[in-house]
């Protein structure tokens, strides 16, 4: 296999310049470096609910794109994306993309879904899963 490109990190404070490849990019990789699985927490009056940050320190597709040093927790968690986008707690731009790949992390029940849920969206929004496919082999043979 050649050699893996990382891609660009992606925080907050770049996202404006990022582009929807390096977004789909960053998620990617990140969430097959966490093997695909799903950031969840329990709560005594939630349940069970996808969370940005996991206490087994998972981060769901939309919780990637926020670094460690810029996630509040008290004022994130329990929001969708678009909630945040309202409040200015993160910004505009990506903002339908970021959507989307959280949707394919809230519904990737499995690892397989996850990926397949994925690939949908580089389809949809005309972007190369190439990476994807690369990280996902990458992280499986660790």
């Amino acid at each position: 296999m050649d050699k893996i490109k990382v891609p660009k990190v992606v925080t907050l404070a770049n996202l404006a310049k990022r582009t929807p490849q390096e977004v789909f990019d960053h998620v990617c990789y990140r969430m097959a470096k966490q093997g695909f699985r799903q950031s969840v927490v329990t709560s005594s009056w939630m349940g069970k609910s996808c969370a940005y940050r996991s206490e087994d320190g998972l981060a769901c597709a939309a919780g990637c794109c926020v670094a460690d040093d810029e996630f509040v927790a008290w004022r994130m968690e329990g929001n969708t994306w678009t909630v945040l986008v309202r409040k200015h707690i993160v910004p505009f731009i990506h903002s339908r993309l970021i959507r989307s790949l959280q949707r394919a992390h809230d519904g990737g029940k499995t690892p397989e879904a996850m990926r397949a849920a994925l690939r949908r969206r580089a389809k949809t929004f005309g972007l190369s899963d190439t990476r994807l496919r690369a990280y996902a082999a990458l992280f499986a043979a660790a």
